[in-house]
């Protein structure tokens, strides 16, 4: 029989009903008004006598009471006193008793509680189940269950409950139970399971083996990373010695480390490389907390991929080096203000020394102090632009030589996002430009050769233009020495006029010639007007070039605004052109030549187009080849369209051919006009 702790022994028998009938006597018991009964007691002495038992009965009762009501209100106030909830419950699950846990688990007063249906307060969802387990208790069964309720105030609560029956005179009269509420326990118990499969998924998760191994050798934990590196799964591998699953002399040399791990009682790290991998393995010591006894973790982390990163890194680095030091160009690496960070050994040699004699230090300690700022000016713009940027600049040696470097600056990406650098490349380009003026004179010499080659042609014009001249004069002269001799001074007066006349004409024939043929001592571009010089350079064939038909659409040329260039290559280019259709008749055929312009997204094209047979298709290729020629000895040197084609490099134009075989050739000559160029 369940019985509540804490009531006297000589009180058991009033368990159940003790409050409600020990203190209840009969009336005419404590009634004192025995007037009408003096006949039936006996005489003075002995009534007195009955009188004094009867009030010291009385006083007993009374005195009984008070101490049955004090230990209701000891045993009521310990009831209350328990955290865990009390209660009963008749045969019909009305509840009969209640303690203070219970009404603030129900969050009603004892009142509200008393004499109502349990039902009342319980979730319908888990009524079936309380009631079970309540009909059973009847059955005189104890009963131990957990269930979760929700009170009128919306609060959750978790309880676990003992139940049992009331047993009265040997009969089953309710039910009674204990309430604990563990829902700080089983709060405390879902967090712990969700941090253990945390912790497992965790444990599972991490990349790097993780294996719990005892000083037996006996696995007593590990990763699923562990397994899986081993083919195994964890669950077949736990409670196994690990040299089942470990090459031999892998067990045994980790063993080791781990027994002196446990025996020093402090980590232990190494590499180990024998497992057909690279790993970084950790063992750290510690205690079994259950046995006490040794066993230690090994963490290994796969470090195969990184060792062999590191590899190739050492091996680029290297590469980088020899590709620095050996390289032919002074290199260098500077941060945004102009500090050196790094010199090869061409640059330091350069500078007079070793790199790590100038490693750290600023340009302007080791330059010249307006080259070392223009330089640091150079480096700044590029690294705020982002992008790499060359140029060439001139400057004289600690020996005094004259030196040209063409200087690359390429902008770097630095860990460090406040710290501009850029690597600079500096090729010794002396050489080169003095290559570069000595083919200029070269050029130039070429210009002269062809310039002569095409005086030559002129040459012969000239003396057919002077044939007409000359001989007018000289039989002007004639007539005027007749007229001396006949004495008529009015015929000699025109004689010599006419001899004048033709005297300045052969001046303006020889102008003509002199202005084409002599050399220009220096280039000077400058604006220049398409019409008048193509108009000067046409006059030059006009007379002699018989068998070609020379014509200029002049309002085309009319408007065009100015290009930028030097006059005298110009006028040396479209006499070369037109010289070409001449010659390419070769004097079988009449031909035409058609020379027009237009002004095309601030450049002028000039159309040269002729009807004098095309260039053959296998000889496309060579026609701007330096000596090429299909002409012969006789009419050229080979040398006229490569002029014009360094005349249009010097100039920012271009030259374009539209070759028709057996036809004709189309050139179509693109200059710069004046703003775009200056």
């Amino acid at each position: 029989m369940w019985t509540f702790k804490g009531l006297p022994s000589n009180l058991e028998h009033v368990r159940v009903n003790a409050f409600n009938e020990i203190c209840h006597y009969p009336p005419w018991f404590i009634k004192t008004n025995m007037s009408d009964k003096e006949d039936l007691l006996p005489d003075t002495n002995d009534r007195q006598d009955l009188l004094q038992r009867l009030a010291d009965l009385t006083q007993a009762n009374q005195s009984l009471q008070r101490e049955m009501y004090e230990l209701k209100q000891r045993h009521l106030d310990r009831l209350n006193s328990f955290s865990d909830g009390l209660y009963s419950l008749d045969l019909v699950g009305n509840l009969t008793f209640v303690n203070r846990a219970i009404e603030h688990m129900a969050g009603r007063p004892a009142e509200e509680l008393l004499g109502r249906h349990y039902r009342n307060w319980v979730d319908p969802s888990i009524f079936a189940e309380i009631e079970a387990g309540r009909q059973r208790v009847l059955q005189g069964e104890t009963v131990r269950n957990e269930v979760e309720i929700v009170n009128d105030q919306g609060q959750r609560y978790c309880l676990e409950f003992n139940a049992g029956p009331i047993w009265l005179e040997g009969h089953i009269i309710g039910s009674q139970g204990i309430l604990r509420d563990v829902t700080a326990r089983k709060q405390v118990e879902r967090r712990d399971q969700e941090n253990r499969k945390l912790l497992d998924s965790l444990f599972n998760a991490i990349t790097e083996t993780l294996l719990l191994i005892d000083f037996r050798g006996v696995i007593k934990a590990c990763n699923a990373t562990c397994a899986y590196r081993l083919g195994c799964r964890p669950e077949d591998m736990i409670g196994r010695e690990s040299k089942k699953f470990i090459p031999f002399d892998v067990y045994q040399f980790r063993e080791q480390q781990g027994l002196k791990a446990l025996r020093d009682n402090k980590p232990i790290r190494f590499v180990d490389e024998r497992a057909g991998a690279i790993y970084d393995i950790t063992v750290y010591p510690s205690l079994d907390p259950d046995t006490q006894e040794g066993q230690f973790v090994i963490f290994a982390r796969d470090i195969t991929q990184q060792r062999m990163a590191e590899r190739a890194l050492v091996e680029s680095e290297c590469r980088y080096r020899s590709l620095v030091e050996g390289a032919c160009e002074n290199i260098a690496m500077h941060d945004d203000e102009g500090r050196i960070l790094f010199l090869n050994s061409r640059a330091a040699k350069n500078f007079g020394g070793n790199p790590s004699d100038f490693v750290g230090k600023l340009l302007h300690e080791v330059m010249d102090e307006s080259y070392a700022s223009q330089h640091l000016a150079f480096m700044q713009r590029v690294m705020n632009a982002g992008k790499s940027e060359t140029s060439e600049q001139y400057l004289v040696d600690p020996e005094g030589n004259p030196t040209w470097l063409r200087m690359t600056v390429i902008p770097l990406q630095s860990l460090e996002k406040q710290r501009k650098t850029a690597m600079v490349i500096a090729q010794d380009i002396t050489p080169l430009k003095l290559a570069q003026e000595e083919l200029k004179l070269f050029r130039d010499k070429m210009a002269r050769a062809e310039q002569l080659a095409s005086a030559g042609t002129l040459s012969a014009m000239v003396a057919h233009e002077f044939a007409q001249p000359l001989t007018v004069m000289r039989l002007s002269v004639q007539n005027a020495l007749a007229s001396l001799d006949k004495g008529n001074p009015d015929w000699l007066k025109g004689d010599l006029q006419d001899c004048l006349k033709e005297i300045s004409n052969v001046s303006v024939i020889l102008e003509r010639f002199r202005s084409f043929a002599k050399v220009a001592l220096e280039r000077k571009n400058e604006e220049v007007m398409l019409g008048p010089l193509m108009d000067k350079t046409v006059t030059l064939f006009q007379d002699n070039a018989k068998s070609l038909t020379l014509s200029v659409d002049e309002k085309s040329f009319e408007g065009l605004p100015r290009v930028w260039g030097c006059e005298k290559d110009l006028e040396q280019l479209f006499f070369i052109l037109i010289e070409n259709s001449l010659q390419a008749l070769g004097g079988r055929h009449q031909g035409q030549l058609h020379i027009s312009a237009k002004s095309v997204d601030h450049r002028i094209a000039v159309q040269l187009q002729d009807t004098c047979g095309g260039v053959a298709p296998e000889h496309m290729h060579r026609i701007f080849e330096p000596f090429f020629t299909t002409k012969g000895h006789q009419q050229g040197t080979g040398l006229g369209l490569c002029i014009v084609q360094r005349i249009l490099e010097e100039t920012g134009g271009r030259i374009d051919v539209d070759n028709r075989p057996g036809e004709g050739v189309t050139f179509t000559v693109t200059l710069p006009v004046m703003v775009a160029s200056s």
